[in-house]
């Protein structure tokens, strides 16, 4: 009988899993890291969407302060023309009635919108002798100027509307790639004549007939210049009525569709609230001696020959200015020094140089901001809007080189 061997005893051990204690810890210390994880999604994601919204006002105010800026120093550029009030060499009376070759100092304001059909010689010469035109926007989004375009309840309030008239400062050519500089068919266009057989000065018209000017060697034609006038305004959409985000847009003179004139109205810079302008304005002659006092200009100054503070020098204009600002207007006050229908000519004629103040505003709300600033923008202010939007200032004094610098005569 064989013998069984023994078999080695097997030890069972029982399994074990997690108690209900180590579960609720475990569950309770992954809570914790998803919420952590959870909170810093959520403040980094908040922290990008505030330096979005922060980028969008920077990049939005300055966008808008350089395309404004850009255009007013080329305000008042005629190709070399000096308009007969601001020329010192002509010793002739520049009060005169306007001819073909004069621009008096002008005595109204021409309207910015007025049909290419009824400009006259008086009213081209306006357009030349008053380089910019600024209206302010009443409280109900009215614009007081060119109401076809700027249509009521439609533009921003608390803003201004600005003009800026000049000639392209390009020489129009068939083959210029910056359509500024094309000369094509029916558009406006100014020539200015360098041979003294022409019986005009200066021409701006739309006729290529009309343009028959010569240059220097009386043989050539002289050089055609684009007719540039440009209306800056701010509306209170951006694409469509209703939107509540108010856009910096614009429209220019030129020809569409058979028509000459201001057309479609183009958008340029979305979040800008407000376009705000101050004027730099010459209304003191020079001082026949250093450290002295001008003599204070009026309208009459300019419609006299020009005066010298003696018979030996022609260096001290005494009833012209110096191109100097002395004076400083605010467009929005209340005796609407910009616009009223007897400073505004002088006022405007005169303005050496432009404070531009721009009032951007964020794309969007902040959660939890209220905005309760109150904005000083070139030389008036803005009421606190009390909402959730931020918003900035920038403001720039931009030299109307082209009107100041044909003021400045050197010493001997």
């Amino acid at each position: 009988m064989s013998e069984r061997r023994a078999q080695p005893s097997r030890r069972l051990h029982p399994q074990r899993g997690f108690t209900l204690v180590e579960l609720m810890v475990a569950v309770t210390l992954s809570l914790l890291i998803v919420l952590a994880l959870l909170t810093l999604l959520i403040n980094v994601n908040r922290n990008q969407a505030e330096l979005a919204r922060t980028n969008s006002v920077i990049e939005n105010g300055r966008m808008a302060q350089q395309l404004v800026a850009a255009d007013l120093g080329h305000a008042g550029f005629w190709g070399g023309y000096v308009p007969t009030f601001d020329d010192l060499s002509i010793a002739g009376d520049a009060g005169t009635a306007n001819s073909a070759t004069t621009v008096a100092f002008p005595t109204a304001l021409p309207d910015p919108c007025a049909a290419v059909s009824t400009w006259n010689t008086d009213y081209k010469a306006g357009l030349i002798g008053i380089p910019l035109q600024v209206y302010e926007v009443s409280a109900t989004g009215d614009s007081p100027v060119c109401s076809g375009i700027i249509t009521p309840a439609v533009a921003q309030p608390n803003s201004d509307v600005l003009v800026v008239r000049h000639a392209a400062p390009c020489v129009a050519s068939a083959s210029a790639g910056d359509p500024e500089c094309l000369n094509t068919a029916g558009n406006m266009f100014f020539q200015l004549s360098r041979c003294p057989n022409d019986a005009a000065t200066w021409i701006l018209s739309a006729t290529a007939a009309d343009l028959a000017l010569k240059d220097a060697t009386c043989t050539a034609a002289a050089p055609l210049y684009r007719f540039t006038s440009t209306i800056y305004w701010v509306r209170n959409y951006f694409i469509t009525p209703g939107d509540s985000v108010p856009t910096l847009v614009r429209t220019r003179f030129q020809l569409a569709g058979g028509s000459l004139g201001h057309q479609q109205t183009e958008t340029l810079v979305d979040g800008v609230q407000a376009l705000r302008l101050q004027l730099a304005v010459d209304n003191v002659s020079k001082p026949a001696t250093a450290g002295g006092t001008g003599t204070a200009l009026n309208t009459a100054s300019f419609q006299r020959d020009v005066g010298w503070s003696s018979t030996s020098d022609r260096y001290t204009p005494t009833n012209r200015g110096d191109g100097n600002a002395d004076t400083y207007l605010t467009c929005a006050d209340a005796a609407a020094p910009c616009s009223d229908p007897a400073q505004g000519p002088f006022n405007l004629a005169n303005t050496v140089a432009v404070t531009v103040g721009i009032l951007a505003r964020a794309g969007s709300p902040t959660p939890g901001y209220v905005d309760a600033k109150t904005y000083s923008l070139a030389g008036s202010t803005v009421a606190p809007f009390n909402d959730h939007f931020k918003r900035h200032v920038y403001t720039d004094a931009i030299r109307l080189n082209n009107v100041s610098m044909r003021r400045e005569v050197p010493p001997p």
